[in-house]
């Protein structure tokens, strides 16, 4: 199964971009700590999948694929890959990474001993910044003020890193239902989080409902 899903971030000319070389090297050893640390226990059982929410980040909503969450007064995006899970060859980004003021790759174990791959992309919008974590399971994205910024990447691959799927009831429930369509459900989370001035623009995502939630706090 091939899908082309992009979100086009348009980026306003005039930005001030207001950076720290200290603070994103401190991002970085932090996701590192993240990524070499003993392992979470998913603490959330959701239809598709498991995964681990720290004690300092809230839970706000959630469906059998995305959940928004709030960190510090900041809320973000979890949504579930499955066009990636379903056909690794289809696994794109949500977000193009031009334009991006900073940018980072790399892999993580989970505990079950599966390599994964992820990207991490921030870019400067006419307020604030938009933070995109990219996993082969699992997109994240945020709208923050630059201290944010540095720190959402840090929670989001905690979070990724606990993701345990039920690999195979997301291959029962979507195979047979293609193609995967997502416009409406992620339109609105992406549109929930654009500031006022519309900087953020939703491109090429096609869509239908989603099924409802079946969750369960262990």
């Amino acid at each position: 199964m091939k899908k082309v899903l992009a979100v086009l971030l348009l980026l306003l000319t005039g930005c001030s971009i207001s950076r720290s070389e200290e603070s994103e090297k401190k991002m970085e050893d932090d996701i590192e700590a993240v990524l070499s640390a003993d392992y979470d226990q998913p603490n959330y059982t959701k239809e598709y999948y498991a995964y681990y929410l720290p004690p300092d980040i809230g839970r706000y909503s959630g469906d059998a694929l995305s959940n928004t969450f709030n960190y510090a007064g900041t809320s973000f995006i979890m949504n579930l890959n499955v066009d990636s899970i379903l056909d690794e060859d289809s696994d794109t980004l949500l977000i193009q990474e031009d334009g991006a003021i900073y940018t980072d790759k790399g892999d993580y174990t989970d505990m079950e001993g599966t390599v994964h791959p992820y990207s991490i992309s921030i870019y400067a919008l006419s307020r604030g910044y938009a933070v995109y974590v990219h996993t082969d399971y699992t997109d994240y994205f945020a709208i923050a003020d630059y201290v944010k910024a540095m720190q959402l990447p840090v929670k989001m691959m905690r979070i990724a890193r606990s993701v345990h799927i039920d690999k195979t009831r997301i291959e029962n429930d979507f195979n047979l239902r293609m193609p995967i369509t997502y416009k409406t459900h992620k339109a609105e989370l992406f549109q929930n989080m654009a500031p006022v001035d519309g900087t953020l623009e939703e491109l090429l995502i096609d869509g239908e409902q989603v099924p409802n939630e079946a969750e369960n706090r262990q």
